[in-house]
């Protein structure tokens, strides 16, 4: 049997996306979206024309899950229901062109009555908080047609301190050997997953 030869050019189904090729526009920071993480034609023009340009996939920018979050200015959110109808307008720029599109759901840090937490300062109900808000934020994902998410955990952002032995000291299940430290990671994969929100989910991590 002739094996088929395949290039950045070639057609790529992964779990339900079909791209085209598989060239993928990986996460930028646009750091152009209002306070409470609204979107406005600027953006909508970046990715029409990123859609346009024959590009197989497209990961968004930074997108904080939670609207407390100020660790960036600028912002893009899912972290309210009144910003759906945005982004699901985002999503059908993309799709008009046959292009998957998946949203980088991040936080900068986590805050509590305006001020920032250190992660050996969270308590258990805090750290529960944190993955609720990635779960609720791939809800909107889905609810605005996004195809997937990537779990930004990387950059030395939140989860990318919080599983790094050089931030985390924590003394209880979250903390101490690594499966402690990726046990926020663990769950809120499979709090995505237990919605059964048929998403795409991908990780961006440091090497």
């Amino acid at each position: 049997m002739k094996k088929t030869e395949k290039s950045i050019f070639s057609p790529l189904k992964l779990s339900h996306m079909e791209l085209k090729n598989r060239l993928i526009r990986s996460a930028t920071w646009e750091g152009i979206a209002s306070i409470d993480g609204s979107i406005d034609d600027r953006i909508y023009e970046i990715y029409t024309e990123l859609s346009k340009g024959g590009i197989g996939g497209i990961i968004t920018g930074f997108t904080s899950v939670s609207s407390s979050d100020v660790y960036f200015d600028g912002m893009m959110r899912l972290s309210d229901d009144k910003l759906i109808p945005q982004y699901k307008k985002l999503t059908d720029i993309v799709h008009e062109e046959k292009i998957p599109i998946l949203s980088q759901i991040a936080l900068g840090a986590y805050y509590k009555n305006s001020f920032e937490v250190e992660i050996d300062d969270m308590n258990e109900i805090d750290v529960k908080n944190v993955i609720n808000l990635f779960i609720n934020a791939a809800e909107r994902a889905k609810k605005a047609n996004f195809d997937g998410v990537q779990i930004y955990c990387a950059h030395f952002i939140f989860l990318s301190r919080f599983i790094s032995p050089l931030v985390n000291h924590r003394n209880d299940i979250y903390g101490g050997s690594l499966d402690n430290r990726i046990r926020i990671l663990i769950e809120l994969i499979k709090g995505i997953k237990e919605k059964n929100l048929n998403l795409h989910i991908s990780i961006k991590i440091n090497s």
